[in-house]
């Protein structure tokens, strides 16, 4: 399906968040990501399906100074 990950057209298998995180080598720890404007908890990303269209927005904390 094809889906938007932080503005980028992307086609994903992906099923859900966690599948899709997999999939783009997405780190838990320091990583947040939103589906269509709501932050989604790390506890609930393999129950939160994606869909056609979706837009995903991943974060990652930067640490330094």
């Amino acid at each position: 399906m094809k889906i938007k990950i932080n503005g980028n057209d992307v086609l994903t298998s992906a099923s859900d968040i966690a599948g899709l995180a997999e999939e783009q080598g997405v780190r838990r720890n320091g990583t947040a990501i939103a589906l269509d404007g709501k932050v989604i908890p790390k506890g609930e990303w393999a129950a939160t399906p994606l869909v056609e269209g979706s837009s995903v927005l991943i974060i990652n904390a930067a640490f330094g100074g």
